[in-house]
This record gives structure tokens, sequence and C-alpha cells, in this order.
């Protein structure tokens, strides 16, 4: 998961955010060795290294977003070859682009599935980095990680999702990139 250095303009597009965005901080969790990995604004060519020699890597939106912006801010296209995107296996498994009052969001999915969501917004986060408040950022990041990691573990062994009106939204045990 990533978190934007740089705050969105009320009168810009998502699109257009992602370009300018940045990475204030970036957390990873290595299923592999058990470990938490930390990167800033300064580390993104070893994220970027991390990403690349990874087996598998798993987000939430992250194709849509994520990916892009760490691809603007190294001024380079990362080359992932095992991506997967939960956003993306949902919104294929559900048959619909569409996006009701952010009810596919993370923290909506989550607080269905698992019983718990997002402990901030991520648009406090370029504000945080400006303060100089690591610490809550580093929490928020690393709280939206365990998040994406215990999602696709509930995904991989029940094999949906709950949605908007409760009923299972049926992913598979196999997400596919």
């Amino acid at each position: 998961d990533s978190e934007a250095a740089e705050p969105k303009r009320d009168d810009e597009s998502w699109p257009e955010y992602r370009l300018h965005a940045g990475i204030g901080l970036a957390v990873v969790y290595d299923e592999e060795e058990d470990d938490w990995l930390f990167y800033t604004s300064k580390d993104l060519d070893d994220l970027a290294a991390k990403l690349e020699a990874a087996d598998a890597v798993w987000g939430y939106n992250s194709v849509g977003y994520d990916h892009v912006v760490l691809d603007q801010a190294l001024g380079r296209r990362i080359y992932l070859p095992n991506e997967m995107d939960l956003y993306l296996a949902i919104r294929e498994a559900r048959g619909s682009n569409s996006d009701p009052a952010g009810t596919w969001k993370l923290g909506e999915v989550c607080r269905r599935t698992l019983g718990r969501g997002k402990t901030m917004n991520g648009a406090g986060a370029p504000h945080l980095i400006k303060e100089g408040r690591w610490g809550p950022l580093v929490t928020y990041c690393t709280s939206d990680v365990k998040l994406v990691r215990d999602l696709h573990r509930f995904i991989t062994q029940y094999g949906y999702v709950i949605g908007a009106n409760g009923e299972r939204v049926t992913i598979g045990e196999r997400i596919e990139t």
C-alpha cells in the first residue's frame, strides 16, 4: 500500500491526480519472511526492486492507483509479473464496474467481510507527512496492508466477500492476475 505525498485538489480527476500524487510512504508485507518493510519517497528504487523481485504482489486497487503512482514517481514503468488486484477480482466477480456510494472500497468490503475496516481516510496522509506525523501514518498504512492481507486470506479460504446487501459475492479459490 502507498500513501500520497501530495493532496488531491477538489477540481481534479483521479486520473489527473495519480500523475502528481507522489509517494510519501509505502508499506509492504513480505509473507515469505513474515516481515514489514517501509519505504519513503527517498527509497522508491528499493521499493521497485523489492516488488519486481517478488513471486506475487497483492493489493487492493493497486493496478488503478498504487502501481500508476509508483510508475510516475519513478519515471519508469515497473514490471510485476504476478500482480493481483483484489478490487479487480471482486469487480469481475460482480460483473459490474459501478461502485455506488463507495460500497466496494477496501474499508467497506473488509467491514462487511472481516468485521473491521480502515482506521482513517487516505486523503489525510499528505497532511500527516507535511506535519511530520509519521507514527500515525505508518500505523494507518500498515493497517491497510493488514486488511488486504487478511481479505486475501479470507477469499482464499472461503472464496467470497460480503456484498453491500449482505449477499455473498463468489470470487473463487484462485484469483487471476
